[in-house]
Order: C-alpha cells, then structure tokens, then sequence
C-alpha cells in the first residue's frame, strides 16, 4: 500500500509500520514507535483494531 500511496519514496521512504511489526496480536498500538503518537498517521480500514488510540 505504502507503495501505491509514495512511488517514489518521497514521503515514506521505509518509515512504514505494519501490523506484523507490532508487539500485540489481533490489536495494533503505537509501542513499536519511536517518537511522539502526535507525530504519527495511521492510514487504516479497520477502526476496531486500535482499540488503545483515543484519536481514530
């Protein structure tokens, strides 16, 4: 997806976390980021899985 969203690289270039990367399953969580949740945006079409982030 990140792919179809950035060709070339420009904007993500490998910044990119998926739901394999995470520490939980079946829920997916910012622990596996490092900075500021202020700093991040989630592109998801699941809603339900984030159950921790108060602002999806």
């Amino acid at each position: 997806m990140a792919k179809l969203l950035d060709l070339e690289g420009n904007y993500f270039s490998g910044r990119v976390i998926s739901r394999d990367d995470g520490t939980r399953r079946h829920e997916k969580g910012l622990d596996v980021v490092l900075g500021q949740e202020s700093a991040v945006v989630i592109l998801d079409d699941t809603e339900d899985v984030w159950k921790k982030i108060k602002t999806i």
